[in-house]
């Protein structure tokens, strides 16, 4: 990830995919969700919501903020 904040301090445009949502809270300033292969939600790192982030992905999360930045903490996985 380093090699990452090198480029963007740059100027150059990253574009990457991530699972880890926590590692795309901490390292993007656009966050694009994708449901079923259509866009779901778009913008900055508040897309990763507990309504976008249920709908999406069936899991309940509690969202905290710790420097300055939200985590995500799993509750319980719901049946779609």
């Amino acid at each position: 990830m380093e090699m990452v904040d090198k480029q963007t301090e740059s100027g150059i445009t990253v574009i990457m995919t991530m699972h880890d949502l926590n590692m795309a809270l901490r390292f993007s300033e656009k966050i694009l969700m994708l449901r079923k292969g259509k866009i779901f939600a778009a913008g900055g790192t508040d897309v990763l919501n507990r309504d976008n982030i249920m709908d999406v992905f069936g899991v309940k999360v509690d969202v905290i903020q710790r420097a300055g930045r939200p985590l995500l903490f799993p509750e319980e996985t719901v049946e779609n």
